[in-house]
């Protein structure tokens, strides 16, 4: 019944964008889901209110509306090159949007729209491995979680958006499917958002170096880093990039280390109730990873891992290392965990696949859901400050009115 209705997503998204979103997500192989999915986050992005002064859109709707008319994209270029800007991608999209049209809203329809189309073509890529099991209740979770990673709140912020959507598609194809072509488009994410220079090392790290023989080792770095993670604090990494020597690029990561360090942005954070929120999640997940790495290790008898699954166990160990060593960089520390989520679910998911008959294998993926359950709170709590509220009770034509 509900892969019927799944099936049919496209007929209820003019009435319900929210409810034929979550239809979708129970088989993203069917192409007319694809489209839901991916028109879902553009009409996301064309939702947004703009009336809330503290969200990142609203920063953004002021940032287009002040950019100046006679810039062209040639100039954008030009302060690249000469090391004035470290990323070009939103200077860019605003000449473009500004020679269509002043409408804010379109901007992020398209933002929307690109984002959701990379986050579209990575799950339909993960719903290949998925096999006779696609659409149960524990591939629907993990398919949820994704769409929880993908957060279209994350619009707002346009750069972060578009960087994390394209990143994760190419750095799939590049880690785990081998395509080494992949690596041009994992390298323009640096152009999309400077700070995504650090996942691009650690990609190109993973690919190079890490192997199913460091299993063994990144288990234990992984535990200690999830641990640690707790008392590390954001000038931990400050001061560390302040004593590199790398030139222009050394300058360029200093500003923005001791911008994200400082007292006064973290004071600025700490009165957050998002981020508050956010800190109590990550309590919840680091405590579900320490278990789920513990639970792995102790069971390892009963798993028969392929070659393919135990490089992949690698990759997730060794991005959840890096990634909880950076989540005391400030607030943005979070957007380095994001690989590890995306490579942890993906070898759950094909642990699921071999082993669905494993009773505490299919509990550990149906608590997920309560796990992260301080995000979900978070991103509709957040959805319902920046969008327009006629987007969650009303037909989706109501929007352009």
């Amino acid at each position: 019944m509900l892969r019927k209705l799944s099936d049919g997503s496209i007929l209820i998204l003019p009435i319900s964008p929210i409810l034929s979103f979550l239809l979708s997500l129970n088989n993203l192989r069917n192409k007319l889901n694809g489209c839901v999915f991916v028109i879902f986050y553009a009409l996301f992005g064309f939702a947004h209110s703009f009336s809330d002064p503290r969200a990142d859109c609203y920063r953004k709707m002021v940032a287009f509306e002040t950019f100046t008319s006679t810039a062209t994209i040639t100039d954008i270029w030009n302060d690249f090159l000469s090391g004035n800007t470290f990323d070009i991608f939103e200077g860019m999209l605003f000449i473009v949007c500004s020679n269509i049209t002043t409408n804010i809203k379109v901007v992020f329809f398209i933002v929307g729209l690109i984002g959701g189309l990379f986050a579209y073509l990575f799950l339909s890529k993960i719903q290949k491995y998925m096999q006779l099991h696609y659409g149960n209740r524990c591939t629907y979770i993990i398919t949820i979680l994704y769409v929880l990673l993908y957060n279209p709140v994350a619009i707002g912020g346009i750069r972060n958006f578009i960087a994390m959507t394209i990143f994760s598609y190419y750095a799939f194809l590049f880690l785990i499917e081998k395509k080494n072509t992949a690596l041009l488009g994992v390298l323009s994410t640096s152009l999309i958002h400077f700070s995504f220079i650090l996942n691009i090392c650690v990609v190109i790290i993973a690919r190079l170096f890490v192997t199913k023989r460091h299993v063994n080792i990144l288990w234990w770095t992984a535990i200690v880093s999830c641990i640690s993670s707790v008392f590390i604090t954001p000038d931990f990494w400050g001061n560390i990039i302040q004593n590199l020597n790398l030139g222009n690029f050394n300058q360029a990561m200093e500003s923005r280390a001791s911008s994200y360090a400082s007292e006064e942005t973290a004071a600025a954070f700490e009165q957050s109730l998002t981020v508050q929120l956010q800190r109590v999640g990550n309590y919840f997940i680091r405590g579900f990873y320490v278990l789920f790495l513990i639970y792995l290790r102790k069971n390892e008898n009963k798993f028969s891992i392929s070659s393919f699954d135990s490089v992949l166990y690698a990759y997730m160990l060794f991005f959840l290392t890096f990634g909880y060593l950076m989540t005391s960089f400030s607030v943005v520390g979070n957007r380095y965990l994001l690989l590890g989520y995306f490579i942890s679910y993906f070898f759950l998911l094909k642990l699921y696949i071999q082993h669905s008959d494993i009773y505490k294998l299919n509990k550990y993926i149906k608590s997920l859901p309560w796990v992260f359950g301080v995000n979900f709170a978070w991103l509709v709590m957040n959805a319902w400050f920046v969008l327009d509220h006629r987007f969650f009770y009303l037909p989706a034509p109501f929007l352009l009115l």
